[in-house]
């Protein structure tokens, strides 16, 4: 049996993962009593989730918490999440990620703190290759911008060693604010 939470995955694109189904069209909605409604429209969305494979559903359901705590806690600390969806099934496929993640951010914002951070899943167009891309995006490039990024990417790069997924700290040279995604 389905539980039922909110993830806010649009309807009509089906999660490529096995273990998380994103939303249903559910059949229409019994009106609920007039206490229960907000503004006409019934409060909750039926999402279901199916637990992953080889794990309980209380695990898939703290997984899910987990992830969407972070993508919170990043956006709180000033970091553009980009494609949340993508994102949420690349870690559910990757948890080795969630710990690794907030450690890069620190590092590049240590390295640049004057620079906008975006995270996002890369799929390469020419290869089934996809990766979280956590990009710098800075007001100016100058020579001393690719040495940085290799300081700021020396103080995660080693804990991604044994894990399964990967993260790449790099730049699109765009500037701050660019609302255009990868």
């Amino acid at each position: 049996m389905p539980i039922t939470l909110s993830l806010g995955r649009p309807s009509d694109q089906p999660s490529p993962l096995w273990g998380w189904s994103g939303l249903e069209r559910p059949a229409p909605p019994r009106v609920p009593p007039r206490g229960q409604r907000r503004f006409g429209v019934p409060t909750a969305l039926d999402t279901s989730v199916t637990p992953m494979q080889g794990w309980d559903v209380g695990q898939t359901l703290s997984l899910v918490s987990e992830i969407g705590a972070l993508l919170e806690e990043l956006e709180e600390q000033g970091v553009s999440c980009i494609q949340k969806h993508a994102i949420r099934e690349y870690l559910l496929e990757f948890p080795d990620l969630l710990d690794v993640i907030p450690i890069a951010v620190r590092a590049a914002k240590e390295i640049f703190p004057e620079g906008q951070l975006v995270l996002g899943v890369y799929q390469d167009p020419e290869v089934d290759d996809r990766y979280l891309a956590l990009y710098v995006r800075l007001p100016d490039y100058d020579e001393s911008f690719l040495q940085r990024l290799e300081e700021a990417e020396a103080g995660f790069i080693d804990r991604l060693s044994n894990k399964a997924g990967w993260l790449q700290l790099t730049t699109d040279f765009r500037t701050p604010g660019t609302t255009d995604v990868f």
